[in-house]
């Protein structure tokens, strides 16, 4: 199955009708060693991106990665057996192929990776600043398929997102900013996040002493609101000036 992946280039104007999309997508990254490192497992679901896709479903699966300068890996490891190294081709962006054993046109095809950030945390004082490099590959299905699971795979995110992540921070940290926006921290302490596509990367700007200060987007929002209430005060005062 897919622990039979093979490496392979990528074919030029092969099936260019047929491809690999994906389905869903959850990414988790460990940052609690404490040595600026990043531990990340991305759970993959692909399925063709036609249902009545013709056999043999032998096509190559595209893997980039775009570091953010030492923010970066070499290498990934799939299904925990195979190492595959991502090769350098222009500035900081690697990549690599894979293609599949033939399959079913419409079985979701799994696929686990882990690869380690060495550097994803910069220190500042009492601030951090992390950064951590998504591995991306084909496009994502359309919403009417996004979330479909494979056997044994991990469920995707609902409401038509395909893509979720969840980062583990050491304890006290407080995260101020992050992006994509919409990071929230849950009742175990981690942060997650869903989108509707993978981003070429997850990063935070956090606290390191437990204090907590507003981010840009919560100034943003504040500001927003204080001014349509102002707006609301003025209508108002108008309102009420016509009526008398």
């Amino acid at each position: 199955m897919a622990s039979a992946l093979l490496l392979a280039a990528r074919p030029v104007g092969a099936q260019e009708d047929v491809s690999w999309r994906v389905a869903s997508a959850h990414l988790e990254a460990d940052l609690t060693q404490g040595d600026g490192s990043a531990a990340v497992t991305l759970d993959w679901v692909l399925v063709p991106s036609h249902e009545d896709a013709p056999l043999p479903m032998r096509l190559p699966i595209p893997l980039d990665l775009l570091g953010f300068g030492a923010a970066t890996a070499e290498e990934v490891v799939v299904d925990g057996a195979r190492v595959v190294r991502l090769e350098s081709d222009a500035g900081s962006h690697r990549s690599a192929a894979l293609t599949a054993p033939e399959r079913e046109p419409a079985a979701a095809l799994p696929i686990s990776f882990s690869y380690r950030v060495a550097s994803a945390v910069e220190l500042d004082g009492a601030w951090a600043r992390g950064r951590i490099p998504v591995l991306t590959g084909p496009p994502a299905v359309d919403g009417s398929r996004a979330g479909l699971e494979g056997d044994g795979a991990r469920p995707g995110p609902s409401g038509g997102d395909v893509f979720s992540a969840t980062l583990r921070l050491p304890e006290g940290w407080s995260v101020g900013d992050a992006f994509p926006s919409g990071l929230r921290r849950g009742d175990d302490g981690a942060y997650r996040v869903t989108l509707p596509v993978t981003p070429a990367m997850l990063a935070f700007r956090a606290r390191t002493d437990g204090a907590w200060r507003p981010g840009f987007p919560l100034v943003v929002d504040v500001l927003t609101v204080l001014v349509l209430l102002g707006f609301a005060a003025v209508g108002w005062r108008h309102l009420r000036g016509l009526v008398a």
